[in-house]
């Protein structure tokens, strides 16, 4: 920054934000896709012990939206970073921080999937618009 200015903290922000609308619209398509899917599916609707009442299909969705969100993540982070730090970038190393992408995306999305899904099944938050 002190070379290039502000101007240097904005470089490789196009791809965040790019990546950013891609990786997070996909998470809650793929996450209510499954969680639908597996509506009816007597396994899947089996509550987990000592969880609250939190389904099955609530974390397997959660975790394939938080995989799915990582795998789209991770190339448009690596741009992003390379991008910032004045560093070109290749093809064969879009995935390199994979495996710090990876749980996170994973703990964001079933965490915050199954916090909604308590928050519906032991409150009427979701039951008015807020405002």
């Amino acid at each position: 920054m002190a070379n290039e200015g502000p101007k240097a903290l904005y470089r490789g922000s196009l791809s965040a934000a790019t990546g950013s609308i891609v990786f997070r619209a996909t998470g809650f398509s793929v996450f209510e896709l499954f969680y639908t899917r597996w509506a009816h599916d007597e396994t899947m609707c089996t509550k987990i012990p000592f969880s609250g009442g939190i389904e099955w299909r609530t974390l397997a969705a959660g975790w394939l939206s938080g995989s799915f969100r990582a795998i789209l993540e991770c190339p448009f982070e690596y741009a992003k970073v390379n991008r910032q730090t004045g560093q070109t970038w290749e093809f064969k190393g879009m995935y390199k921080g994979f495996t710090n992408v990876y749980p996170r995306g994973v703990g964001i999305m079933a965490g915050y999937f199954m916090q909604i899904d308590s928050w519906r099944r032991h409150t009427n938050y979701m039951n008015n618009k807020l405002g």
